[in-house]
């Protein structure tokens, strides 16, 4: 999927007004204590959030060295879209985009 197939998928979906963006640091624990606050809201995650909200619409990311950490269990927690938005010349995003990953940015490889 290419980043301008997502967009019109997600602008399709009419969500509404509210999107929750979650952070996945361990603070995000001190501030939602009870994620069930978020059932059946529109979440967008960001990096680790993936693993508390698993039906979230999007998980992006933007460091490889995560990706490296995550990738193998990722896609079997997660059910929705995986993003990024690493850039560089030098980066190869062959192995994202097998595993369906939409990538922003760089030439969008």
């Amino acid at each position: 999927m290419t980043p301008d197939e997502l967009i019109k998928k997600v602008k399709a979906q009419n969500l509404g007004p509210t999107v929750f963006i979650i952070g996945g640091g361990p603070s995000l624990f001190k501030t939602l204590p009870d994620k069930s606050v978020l059932d059946g809201k529109n979440i967008i995650n960001t990096n680790n959030a993936y693993t508390l909200f698993p039906d979230a619409l999007i998980t992006h990311f933007a460091d490889r060295v995560w990706w490296q950490w995550h990738k193998d269990k990722m896609f079997n927690l997660f059910h929705g879209t995986f993003t990024t938005s690493m850039s560089g010349p030098t980066l190869n995003f062959g192995d994202m985009n097998k595993a369906g990953v939409v990538v922003f940015g760089y030439g969008n490889r």
